[in-house]
């Protein structure tokens, strides 16, 4: 290819631009939007709250699974007789937000606030970039694929 390189997208090649100094890339690579995947491990019982509370924000799309898991904890509660040093699965609900990097922080704050009860087992946050998205049906891509 043109760009000598491996990298397939086009906020990857932009980047590659800038970071070589090349100054006709820099307005251009200004407005790229960077994309990043969001999941939220969290009790089943605050979905909805912050399910309605994202979509408050404009966060217009959200996958949701229920999952099984457990930390360190091993599924168990503080104060809890154990009888069995093995590891419980405990219930929890996966939420999947891929957004522009504009909208995480307002994301990991809702998710934050309403899914925090105090206790062990509140859950996670995970913050991953995405390389690319496309939409099946247009075949649009990157950020223009979310929109």
């Amino acid at each position: 290819s043109e760009w000598g390189t491996p990298l397939q997208s086009r906020e990857s090649k932009l980047l590659l631009c800038a970071l070589c100094g090349d100054s006709k890339f820099s307005a251009i690579f200004s407005e790229v939007k960077m994309i990043k995947k969001i999941e939220c491990i969290i009790r089943p019982a605050k979905l909805e709250d912050i399910k309605d509370a994202l979509s408050k924000i404009d966060i217009e799309g959200m996958t949701v699974m229920p999952v099984k898991g457990f930390g360190k904890q091993k599924g168990h509660f503080k104060g809890e007789k154990i009888v069995s040093k093995k590891a419980q699965f405990l219930d929890k609900m996966l939420i999947s937000i891929v957004t522009g990097e504009d909208h995480v922080e307002e994301v990991i704050e809702i998710v934050q606030a309403l899914a925090n009860t105090g206790k062990i087992g509140d859950g996670k946050i995970f913050v991953y970039p995405v390389e690319d998205v496309i939409r099946i049906r247009t075949k649009e891509r990157g950020y223009r694929a979310l929109e």
